[in-house]
């Protein structure tokens, strides 16, 4: 061992010469070069990587020299073998990681340096798609992490620390499909406090990250809520005084202005967008006649559609479904197949989308006396349903307010997948597990029974995945009787089960704190019959945060003292070279910090 660290600061030495030498003297490797010439030999390189982006970042290189460095420190750090395998848990660890907490921070520092400086790479879209829902350091923390970075100019230390503040904000408001689920979800929550201080803060920015389209996802966002049309309105005055000549598509969301009932608006704003010579697309059109059928204003939508097809502006598929879902919003539902009718005469074919949109509204007001006509009619336009369309069917049928008499709805649910076989969209396992998964996460528990009764009845029975999605939705509701049930039911059916659904109901026991019925189910585990069940290293990461998180030392003291069990003395782990893998890495890094004043569960080996 004291020959290894008299080595390791041998190749530390010759690193930091390589690196300020910068290719001066021939015969030298580059950095890059160099580390992977270590990494090669078995050794642990992520602290040289972290020596390399410090040096990098004090001496400003530029992004050409900054990103390959960048890149394999990323790929030195995760879990996953591919990037297609990395996971918001694989981001959010690489940037956030007590055990090597400063080491993470500069990462994080060195990715919001790049995304500032428009960096493009697989490698940054990959952490892009992971980003905003991860945990990231502290201002504090960057500072604390710049801080330890030798020879870092002042100036560029306060560069990156308003970078970093200001990071998430802006990367929230450069991805539109990211914005837009940030925006829904003030508006599910009905947070319309939350949503203007989203917008003050955005507006706040030096220098702005508005455009065009940001705001026009604003306005949308507060046109939702009943009282902010104002509010909306000032949206749009702020965007044109930063001087933005709004489009057709900023158009198109003020018109949505007009969607709660107020139809001198929506006919202010449609006038006062061709006064200043922009000429409606099919989207305003599509808008307007969608906001004129939700509001009821039914003569009014079908002039507008009489309009639109006077105008030359032929309309599209999308523009029918929009004025079937307007229409079906007040039921009004011989207008709504009238339209269907109106785009046969038109060459508009109606699609999947137009289907799910008509069953979704008559199984609402109607029950199932219409659904398997309008099952028919579809696939006799050549129109085939998919999963989705059956999971609206039987949602449908067992939340209609006409409940059937009797055996009724079961006679109408086998009716729907006798329908669905005679497609030959074979009923199998995977096609159940998918529905089951959609009616639970629509809350439909008495058609999942409906469901689960058909099974029976064909002799279908469930496997792995198909328990793993009745397990998970149980813990989810906090149902551990069902949970206790479930499990009861699948051993005498002599379901053969997998990691994945070992490792679902342990991390369920140990998120709600039943430490008990987890190291049952961990007993439960060790003894399966065949080939050994063994959770991933990543999987047991995950069990342990959750028991930290409600003070379960000793518990994951001994799942701890369970793994290394299996593995020996941790040299076994590391006889090769000397170089752990990631999970490994990630799994030590877990014992040495965890419980109180660190390492409880390193110490327990």
């Amino acid at each position: 061992m004291a020959v290894y660290r008299a080595l390791r600061g041998s190749i530390r030495r010759l690193l930091e010469r390589i690196t300020h030498d910068q290719g001066a003297t021939p015969g030298l490797p580059q950095p890059l070069e160099f580390i992977g010439q270590l990494q090669n030999l078995g050794m642990d390189v992520r602290k040289h990587y972290i020596y390399l982006l410090s040096t990098l970042l004090a001496r400003g290189a530029p992004v050409e020299q900054m990103l390959p460095a960048f890149e394999a420190t990323v790929m030195s750090r995760i879990s996953a073998e591919t990037l297609a395998e990395v996971q918001r848990d694989d981001v959010e660890r690489l940037f956030e990681d007590d055990y090597q907490q400063h080491d993470c921070q500069l990462v994080y520092v060195i990715y919001v340096y790049l995304d500032s400086l428009h960096a493009t790479s697989p490698v940054l879209s990959v952490i892009d798609a992971h980003i905003a829902r991860c945990n990231v350091p502290t201002s504090g923390g960057v500072r604390e992490a710049l801080r330890l970075v030798r020879a870092l100019p002042p100036d560029m230390s306060n560069k990156l620390t308003e970078l970093a503040e200001t990071f998430k904000l802006r990367h929230l408001l450069k991805v539109r499909s990211r914005l837009i689920r940030a925006l829904d979800r003030f508006t599910e929550t009905n947070d319309i406090a939350g949503l203007q201080t989203l917008y003050n803060s955005a507006q706040a920015l030096v220098p702005s990250a508005m455009n065009e389209w940001t705001y026009a996802c604003f306005i949308s966002a507060f046109l939702q809520f009943w009282r902010s049309q104002q509010i909306a309105l000032q949206v749009w005055d702020d965007m044109i005084a930063t001087g933005i000549t709004p489009s057709v598509n900023s158009w198109n969301a003020l018109l949505r202005y007009g969607q709660h009932h107020d139809r001198s608006a929506l006919l202010k704003i449609w006038t006062k967008m061709i006064l200043v010579g922009v000429v409606p697309d099919v989207h305003c059109w599509t808008t307007r006649i969608h906001s004129q059928f939700r509001a009821d204003l039914v003569d009014d939508g079908l002039e507008s559609l009489r309009l639109m097809l006077a105008s030359e502006t032929p309309p599209t598929t999308a523009t029918i479904n929009a004025s079937i879902d307007g229409l079906l919003a007040n039921d009004r539902f011989e207008q709504a197949f009238r339209i269907v009718t109106v785009a046969d005469q038109l060459g508009v074919p109606a699609n999947l989308i137009t289907y799910n949109t008509l069953l979704r509204g008559v199984l609402k007001k109607r029950g199932a006396t219409e659904v398997m006509s309008l099952l028919h009619n579809m696939t006799n336009r050549g129109i085939t349903p998919d999963v989705y369309t059956f999971t609206i069917v039987l949602d449908g049928l067992y939340n209609s307010p006409f409940p059937a008499p009797g055996d009724s709805l079961h006679e109408n649910v086998t009716e729907v997948f006798s329908f669905m076989e005679s497609l030959e969209i074979r009923a199998n396992i995977t096609t159940y597990t998918a529905l089951i998964g959609g009616l639970l996460d629509a809350h439909n528990f008495p058609a999942v029974a409906g469901v689960r009764k058909v099974m029976t009845e064909r002799k279908i029975q469930g496997n792995a995945d198909f328990y793993t999605v009745l397990i998970k939705s149980a813990f989810q509701r906090s149902e551990f009787v069902e949970v206790s049930l479930l499990w009861q039911e699948l051993i005498s059916l002599n379901v053969r089960r997998d990691h994945i659904l070992w490792m679902e109901t342990i991390w369920g026991y140990a998120q709600a704190g039943m430490i008990p019925e987890m190291q049952e189910a961990l007993e439960m585990m060790k003894k399966e019959p065949g080939p050994r069940i063994v959770i991933t290293l990543k999987g047991y990461v995950t069990i342990l945060r959750a028991l930290e998180r409600r003070g379960e030392n000793m518990a994951a003291r001994r799942i701890v003292e369970d793994v290394v069990g299996s593995w020996g003395e941790r040299g076994e782990v590391r006889k090769h070279g000397g170089a752990a893998r990631i999970e490994e890495e990630c799994f030590w890094g877990r014992l040495r910090r965890g419980g109180k004043g660190g390492g409880v569960y390193y110490r327990c080996i």
